[in-house]
């Protein structure tokens, strides 16, 4: 069963880093992440397109002063009510509503909790679903290769 994940209005301000990701300043590949920076804002970001190499998710995990989130962007012309479905390798699926849609796509913000992150740190795979505008369950895979070291990076501030 999906648990919810309600994002708080803070997470808004955040879809901005989404936009500073693609125009980082510094960047390395950690893994299958790329760990960047453009001024004094940090992120891990990843790209994924689905099986039918159609439609493409995009996360970034970003630093504010309240802990750790995933920054998830999917295309528009998607179903918003059911929201995002996330599973690390074959544990439980978890729900995350999306917070806004603009020209960019629709994003969610998902806090990183502790429980949450030491998923992440122990998985191999994040999946993360959502349904199309024609009623279509859309998945891609992530890999969670160098998400602990980048992690780590984002944690330390450097």
């Amino acid at each position: 069963m999906a648990s919810g994940i309600n994002p708080s209005s803070a997470c808004i301000g955040m879809f901005a880093s989404i936009i500073l990701a693609t125009t980082q300043v510094m960047a390395e590949d950690i893994g299958a992440w790329q760990y960047g920076c453009e001024a004094d804002r940090c992120s891990l970001a990843q790209a994924a397109s689905s099986a039918d190499n159609r439609t493409a998710v995009k996360i970034n995990i970003v630093r504010r002063d309240k802990g750790l989130f995933a920054l998830i962007v999917t295309p528009l012309g998607i179903s918003l009510p059911g929201g995002i479905l996330m599973r690390v390798d074959q544990g439980p699926e978890e729900r995350a509503v999306f917070a806004t849609c603009n020209i960019g796509g629709c994003f969610s913000a998902v806090p990183l909790d502790a429980n949450r992150l030491a998923r992440w740190k122990r998985g191999v795979t994040l999946r993360i679903s959502y349904v199309d505008g024609s009623g279509s369950k859309i998945e891609n895979e992530l890999s969670l290769d160098g998400v602990t070291a980048g992690l780590q990076r984002l944690e330390n501030g450097d």
